[in-house]
């Protein structure tokens, strides 16, 4: 990778929560997820994009690190998150409007969370029925059936 220093940002930093996802295309139109990571605190943008955009490449424990010979098939984008809200059940939600925080615990019991976006349930196709779409993004993010409980 090329190690030259990055430029200034040319857009104003605010402080947001945010996310960078890397998708990597397979020359047919279809994309697969690369990398996802972010921070559900607000955080000033400038820094916040150039540390994201390094640990989703890099860090993310669901795939190996991006290589250089990736690069060309690569897209990156970054999201933006505001107006948080407790949600009343599992299914008071709606898909391509509200994303999802699921917190549970590993085998040894260890705290763990999984944050989906807003756009991740209709980009993933996920049924219409919220219920159905609980359980896929759970199993998405390495769990069992069995383990949700409501």
């Amino acid at each position: 990778f090329c190690r030259t220093p990055c430029p200034l940002p040319r857009f104003r930093n605010g402080e947001f929560p945010l996310f960078v996802t890397w998708n990597k295309f397979d020359g047919k139109g279809n994309s697969n997820l690369r990398g996802c990571i972010g921070n559900l605190s607000p955080i000033g943008l400038h820094d916040g994009v150039k540390k994201y955009a390094a640990v989703s490449a890099f860090e993310d424990r669901r795939f190996s690190p991006i290589s250089a010979d990736e690069v060309p098939m690569l897209e990156c984008s970054v999201t933006f998150l505001s107006n948080f809200e407790e949600a009343a059940n599992y299914v008071d939600w709606e898909i391509g409007k509200h994303g999802m925080i699921i917190n549970f615990s590993d085998d040894r019991g260890s705290p763990l969370s999984a944050t989906y976006l807003p756009y991740v349930c209709s980009e993933q196709g996920t049924s219409e029925d919220l219920n159905c779409s609980v359980f896929i993004v759970w199993e998405q993010g390495g769990e069992k059936r069995s383990a949700l409980t409501a």
